[in-house]
């Protein structure tokens, strides 16, 4: 199986052989590596027509949703927080939605 992939400006992740990687294009030291049954993923949006926040991490409990987990779920923050263009999370929204069939998990 070819490994999934989404590209955003700046933004590229990954998923292959149960893995999900994170690269910041901005920041190439700054990756995230995570097995899929322990990511959880948010985007959080502030204010409408403002640059949403994504937040990528470990979480507590491999059992909850991939996409959309409240962050105090998380167990660490994982990741830095990276930028997203107001109006992306639907993009984000059916990445993550992919990952989570991948991964045999649900998406809130």
């Amino acid at each position: 199986m070819d490994p999934l992939t989404f590209d955003d400006e700046d933004l590229h992740l990954r998923v292959d052989r149960g893995m999900f990687e994170r690269f910041n294009l901005n920041s190439p030291i700054r990756t995230f590596r995570v097995p899929l049954r322990r990511l959880g993923a948010l985007v959080h949006d502030k204010k409408p027509h403002r640059p949403g926040q994504l937040f990528v991490a470990i979480v507590r409990d491999p059992s909850s949703a991939l996409y959309c987990t409240a962050r105090f779920d998380f167990r660490f923050a994982g990741s830095e927080v990276v930028q997203v263009p107001p109006g992306d999370e639907p993009l984000l929204r059916a990445c993550f939605s992919q990952v989570a069939v991948l991964a045999g998990r649900r998406v809130v």
